[in-house]
């Protein structure tokens, strides 16, 4: 999978885990807002996950979770969640719609 680095800067911080370090590009600009927020101390970057079925539209799914919400993200052949915690989930989901 080529040209799945982020974009150079967008993973540096305090906020975030540095377990993973890769994002597929239709998550980038999702990082991006979140890492600029104040609500967000802390993102969580997961696994990269091959699609099934294709569609190059990008989508995004919010769901709640204790510490703050599940970000999943859906490009054109692969899905990635992001943990964001917050105190703030209404602010993610302004942000992210």
């Amino acid at each position: 999978m080529s040209g799945m680095k982020a974009a150079k800067g967008v993973l540096a911080g305090p906020k975030f885990s540095n377990r993973h370090s890769t994002v597929i590009p239709e998550a980038n600009e999702v990082v991006r807002a979140l890492r600029g927020a104040d609500f967000v101390r802390k993102i969580v970057v997961s696994e990269i996950r091959h699609a099934s079925g294709g569609g190059a539209k990008r989508r995004i799914k919010i769901t709640p979770i204790d510490a703050g919400c599940r970000v999943t993200v859906r490009g054109s052949s692969a899905v990635q969640e992001f943990f964001v915690y917050t105190n703030n989930r209404a602010a993610v989901e302004t942000l992210l719609t």
